[in-house]
């Protein structure tokens, strides 16, 4: 870990274009290395092609936004990794936690997947999901894209939306979950730290009624109160598959008549 700088940066392209054009490269982690979007862009450029990548680790990267505030996405660096999400062949695993990749950075990662033939890990952890007030079309967007990765690929195993705020968006909740109704395929989730309240948890607990995939659920640190710990517990009466369930950190020590 450490950020690049510029020759350090020419030089590792020249090795990920050499290693890729030899098929020889499987794994790349470059986690807090990577400091702007034109960076991540040489990076991205350097592994076009790739035949061999199986793990791909871009955590903490400035994959999305450029640094300053309010700056609007790199549509370009997006695009690139779109398109190596999709061209891919190998790829079996995407670490993008943390990348401030925003509801266009989502939106493109997932149609990405959803087109691709192999990917099966995807972490999309602390990524700024739900959009401020005047980017809600960004976020319904996001949304709609997560929940059609998860219609349509065939073999996305594990996903993680950590972090993201998405109780803060019940409508955005619901779109992501929606699709798990039918997902048989999808055996991890994580929705930790997602300010889901009761009200979220209820959602949840909704899914769960009727899924028959997840094997391993996290729902820890949501502030989740007696009402929403009383939905989930119902909806695990009908439900046979799930193995893991995380739920440290709640709420739901409090009286029933102060649930949050």
């Amino acid at each position: 870990e450490g950020a690049l700088s510029p020759e350090g940066l020419t030089e590792l392209c020249a090795a990920l274009r050499a290693q890729t054009q030899a098929l020889a490269l499987a794994h790349v982690n470059l986690k807090r290395v990577l400091p702007t979007t034109q960076a991540v862009d040489a990076v991205l450029q350097a592994l076009e092609g790739s035949r061999s990548l199986v793990y791909l680790g871009l955590s903490e990267d400035r994959v999305g936004r450029p640094v300053a505030k309010d700056a609007e996405p790199n549509r370009a660096v997006l695009t690139k990794l779109k398109s190596l999400l999709d061209s891919c062949e190998t790829l079996r695993q995407v670490d993008l936690s943390g990348a401030a990749l925003g509801p266009a950075g989502v939106e493109a990662v997932c149609q990405g997947v959803r087109e691709s033939i192999r990917v099966q890990v995807l972490d999309l952890s602390s990524n700024d999901f739900i959009a401020t007030e005047d980017d809600e079309e960004g976020t319904t967007a996001a949304a709609e894209a997560v929940k059609e990765m998860l219609t349509r690929h065939k073999f996305l195993r594990a996903l993680s939306l950590r972090g993201n705020g998405l109780g803060g968006s019940p409508e955005t909740l619901e779109a992501v979950l929606e699709s798990l109704k039918a997902n048989a395929r999808l055996t991890e989730l994580d929705l930790a730290t997602n300010k889901l309240a009761s009200a979220g948890a209820s959602t949840v607990a909704a899914i769960l009624q009727v899924n028959r995939g997840l094997r391993s659920l996290n729902l820890a640190d949501n502030a989740i109160g007696w009402k929403g710990i009383v939905a989930l517990a119902d909806a695990l009466k009908a439900n046979t598959t799930l193995r893991a369930l995380g739920l440290q950190r709640q709420a739901f020590g409090l009286a029933r008549d102060s649930d949050p």
